[in-house]
């Protein structure tokens, strides 16, 4: 198997887009990362989990803390990804309005819903680390569609609709 069958197998999977935020261990500065393998894990105890790239900054840092949040973006969002994905750590939240959720951990407006985790185990496998989280609070929004990643690109949801499970015409487009 080369590298590249493999991410081209794997991006045929439709993937959520996600912000992991949380405050900086050493200064309590916002921090955050786009990611998009989130899921859930467990409805008793309520867990997901995250995948991060391991010779990454960003996760080294929400290594150590023991709080964070995962922001789940919407159609609308690519700019968010886009500035949680690229730049320097300062500058992602630069201008950006949010607001604190539980233990001050910073949550994102606007987005379909987020949920507030105290970080378990994690296990480090190749080149990322799965790191586990214990659901504390969260919310979510009615009435818009999810920012997808399929097929190395952004899609959107057409004809979808959250207020009917399995709506119409599912499918994606570009």
């Amino acid at each position: 198997m080369t590298e590249e069958t493999f991410k081209k197998i794997c991006s045929r999977v439709p993937k959520g887009v996600t912000v992991v935020t949380a405050r900086r261990p050493c200064d309590g500065l916002p921090i955050g990362v786009t990611v998009s393998a989130f899921t859930g894990v467990s409805l008793q105890p309520p867990t997901v989990l995250i995948c991060l790239k391991r010779d990454s900054m960003v996760t080294n840092l929400l290594l150590q803390v023991r709080y964070f949040a995962v922001n789940v973006l919407c159609e609308d969002q690519r700019d968010l990804s886009q500035r949680f994905a690229t730049g320097s750590l300062e500058a992602r939240f630069c201008g950006l309005e949010w607001r604190e959720g539980l233990h001050s951990v910073p949550v994102l407006p606007g987005t379909l819903g987020h949920v507030v985790c105290e970080g378990g185990k994690s296990v480090a496998d190749g080149d990322h680390e799965v790191v586990f989280g214990r659901v504390l609070e969260g919310s979510y929004a009615e009435g818009r569609c999810p920012l997808v990643y399929w097929a190395s690109a952004y899609q959107a949801l057409k004809g979808a609709s959250p207020e009917v499970p399995g709506g119409i015409e599912r499918y994606l487009h570009a």
